[in-house]
């Protein structure tokens, strides 16, 4: 990216962390930050949005957690073709 700007993390990474952390449940968005300490808030945010926008993940509201996500179909299958290297 411009500015000495590094790369933003591609939804894949977002995939494998809510994977990581429960499996085929629902991850609160809350816990974002955690798993990628070194994302700004609007980082995190422009992250879910793509992840979402690509229909890779689902949200839903939680009554206790707040938003949560969970991986679609199209994400389990992006997380299983997805490369890093």
């Amino acid at each position: 990216m411009a500015h000495g700007r590094r790369s933003a993390p591609e939804p894949e990474q977002l995939l494998a962390a809510i994977v990581a952390a429960v499996d085929d449940g629902f991850y609160p968005a809350s816990r974002l930050a955690a798993a990628f300490p070194r994302l700004s808030h609007r980082d995190l945010v422009g992250l879910r949005k793509r992840a979402l926008g690509r229909g890779l993940v689902l949200e839903r509201r939680d009554p206790e957690r707040g938003p949560c996500l969970a991986l679609t179909s199209e994400g389990w299958r992006a997380l299983r073709e997805y490369d890093p290297g």
